[in-house]
């Protein structure tokens, strides 16, 4: 006796639900609205799809602009930003719907008359989908990590059109579990809940994940995971040597201590050439000119003294005969000298130095760390979640009643 009540009471608590009374837009609520206000959730799907079949859309804009949204099934395909329909599946669907007994055979049975296709457009498919088909289940994703992560869905009761007062006599079976980009965990065979279940799930790659549950009449629970941000690795910081700003130092030079005898004069018997090198402080600087501040002692003059030198002033210390040292790591001064006395000069040497740097390293670190630092990011770039095949849909059997 128990069992039958029991059996009695699901079966009246399935079919309120299963009949929806949709609420009218409030223009224009004649045909067809008013003819399918009272329509099954089973009627809707097969309305739907009769008027995917005589459409012939290659786009999912295409079909979006026909009232489905992103993330409907459309041909079988799940619509998307920027997607197009294939053909072979579009038309392995065609040819499904078409076979007797199978979709339009249905509509047409359990449908007839009910409805005129004609004036179907959008704005009834949007009405069906987003009044009549609403969703009541509510689902959420819960982030563990960057590649795992919890998908929990559940029932929404509150102002379920058709719904009973008690709650727990609302059996609303999953029959089929999808992930799109990665995979989870089994999904219970129980009805939902209020409360809901959860499973836990990992993402392949760094792409998104798009999870789905249908459920036997109460719609479907729908979650995209976003895909993992790009991670920037900056320029390796990388150790070059450059040139400081240009800097001028004066050297004193004496004749007694600096300067050696290269030749006596010719045609002068007292005359004779000297000459010295300089160089810059600093290992491997560059000089950029070299010029006379000042210049003393009795018959000491700088080259060229008249052409009597045969010499520039500055020059190569290699090749004499050219004049100026820019570029040059020394420079070679000519003096001639015309007494036996003492002579001194001040050299003014405008020159820079090489300098190692740090390119690409943040300010303030040297490069040591920040080399150590751009491998470590380097490192967390690479270490992204496994990519593996996705694994099929999960598909549930109704379960028993009693």
């Amino acid at each position: 006796m128990w069992k039958v009540i029991c059996v009695s009471v699901v079966s009246l608590v399935l079919t309120d639900v299963q009949a929806t009374t949709c609420a009218l837009p409030s223009a224009n609520p004649g045909e067809p609205y008013v003819a399918l206000t009272n329509s099954s959730k089973r009627e809707f799907s097969l309305l739907l799809d009769e008027y995917m079949s005589v459409h012939r859309w290659t786009q999912h804009s295409e079909a979006v602009s026909a009232g489905f949204r992103y993330g409907d099934r459309v041909y079988g395909d799940v619509l998307k930003r920027g997607g197009r329909f294939k053909a072979e599946k579009t038309a392995a669907w065609r040819r499904g719907y078409t076979k007797a007994g199978a979709g339009r055979s249905q509509f047409r049975a359990e449908f007839g008359s009910k409805v005129d296709m004609a004036p179907v457009d959008s704005a009834v498919v949007d009405w069906v989908l987003h009044v009549c088909l609403a969703r009541k289940t509510w689902s959420e994703v819960r982030v563990i990590d960057g590649c795992r992560f919890v998908f929990a869905a559940g029932l929404q009761l509150d102002d379920w059109a058709g719904a009973p007062n008690d709650s727990s006599k609302v059996v609303v079976q999953p029959v089929r579990f999808e992930v799109r980009g990665g995979r989870c965990g089994r999904w219970p065979r129980r009805p939902l809940s209020e409360k809901g279940d959860a499973v836990e799930c990992v993402r392949s790659g760094d792409a998104a994940v798009d999870l789905e549950l249908n459920t036997d009449w109460a719609g479907e629970a729908r979650q995209t995971l976003a895909p993992l941000p790009a991670t920037a690795v900056p320029p390796e910081p990388v150790q070059r040597s450059k040139l400081t700003e240009p800097v001028s130092e004066v050297i004193s030079l004496w004749r007694s201590r600096d300067y050696r005898l290269q030749q006596l004069g010719r045609g002068c018997p007292t005359c004779a050439l000297y000459s010295a090198d300089i160089r810059p402080s600093g290992p491997a600087a560059v000089i950029l000119r070299a010029e006379t501040v000042s210049s003393n002692g009795a018959g000491w003059r700088p080259c060229p003294a008249g052409l009597r030198c045969g010499v520039y002033e500055f020059s190569p210390p290699d090749n004499p005969r050219l004049s100026g040292c820019a570029g040059l790591p020394v420079c070679r001064v000519w003096r001639l000298a015309e007494t036996e006395a003492e002579g001194s000069d001040v050299i003014q040497l405008t020159f820079q130095k090489p300098e190692v740097v740090c390119v690409n390293c943040p300010d303030n670190v040297d490069f040591e760390t920040a080399h150590r630092q751009w491998e470590a990011m380097r490192g967390r770039a690479r270490a992204r979640c496994e990519v593996f095949a996705g694994s099929p849909a999960q598909l549930f059997k109704p379960a028993p009643t009693h």
